[in-house]
């Protein structure tokens, strides 16, 4: 029996929702071949850590500079690596490559990496111990006392307070699936990540080192991955100048608000602050005189 129009409709408008991604990469993927083409990890400028996510082997993958030696499959082509860590579920398909005769099926680095920032300090702390006569300035590798760290979050939308234990109580398991399931995990992931970087320098005497710049204020449409119409990128660049401008917020440890902190400025210039410390700790160094 030949298809219906209203079927062949509904095909389609189901394409991304129940087979295959919702958009094609092959534009993607030409871009950063071209531009990247036989660059590898090991030829970054400065010392990277780039999460992602295998499929098949259900754990993190992490291509960190520090590791190539060790681990000569990880240092892969940067192309390959780009397009697993960008290959968000649903919208683009995993991708899979070879490399140094190791498999890799990956996806978008956030499902175990929400904020890579955690994952940066602990790839550092493992080279020390691994390799002493490395980063003198650590004196050991819990010695976090010459670490700055800039954190900067993509935004999200207002927390939803409108769930009730009372209510969940009853939802079954498409109503967890299709509900809030996912925002309760990444919102939960991010918020985890926060609270243990914030704890490594508030209780080594150095909370100013750490600066997130975050905010939960966008829109629907804002929030939206896969919205690039010219409307809402000039929405989003303006959000971030207004960002600028904001004052420094940092989370409460114990009710994982977060607060201004009274006396410390902006984003903005608490940004300047940060780019102060690493400018004169560059010009010590150069004059091969660090400051620890």
């Amino acid at each position: 029996m030949a298809k219906t129009a209203a079927l062949k409709a509904l095909e389609v408008e189901t394409q991304g929702l129940l087979v295959g991604p919702s958009y094609n990469r092959s534009p993607l993927q030409k871009i950063l071949q071209d531009e990247l083409r036989e660059v590898r990890l090991h030829d970054a400028l400065t010392n990277v850590v780039i999460p992602a996510f295998d499929i098949k082997r259900i754990a993190p993958t992490i291509f960190s500079t520090f590791k190539i030696e060790e681990v000569p499959a990880l240092d892969a082509k940067l192309s390959d690596i780009c397009l697993g860590t960008s290959a968000a579920p649903t919208y683009l398909a995993p991708h899979y490559f070879e490399n140094a005769n190791q498999e890799f099926h990956l996806i978008d680095g956030g499902v175990s990496a929400l904020n890579p920032g955690l994952a940066a300090i602990s790839e550092v702390a493992q080279q020390k111990k691994a390799n002493p006569g490395i980063l003198p300035m650590m004196k050991d590798p819990s010695d976090f006392t010459n670490f700055v760290m800039i954190s900067l979050g993509c935004g999200t939308e207002p927390k939803n307070a409108t769930h009730d234990a009372r209510k969940a109580y009853w939802w079954g398991t498409l109503r967890w699936i299709f509900g809030p399931v996912i925002e309760f995990m990444y919102g939960g992931s991010q918020d985890m990540i926060d609270y243990h970087l914030l704890t490594l320098f508030r209780t080594t005497d150095l909370e100013d080192f750490y600066l997130r710049i975050q905010d939960d204020a966008l829109s629907e449409e804002m929030v939206k991955l896969d919205n690039s119409s010219k409307q809402n990128l000039g929405n989003l660049e303006t959000f971030a100048k207004e960002l600028l401008n904001k004052p420094v917020k940092r989370m409460n440890l114990n009710t994982f608000e977060f607060k201004p902190v009274p006396g410390k400025g902006t984003n903005a210039d608490a940004l300047k602050r940060m780019a102060k410390l690493l400018y004169d700790e560059k010009q010590n160094r150069l004059k091969g005189n660090s400051s620890n």
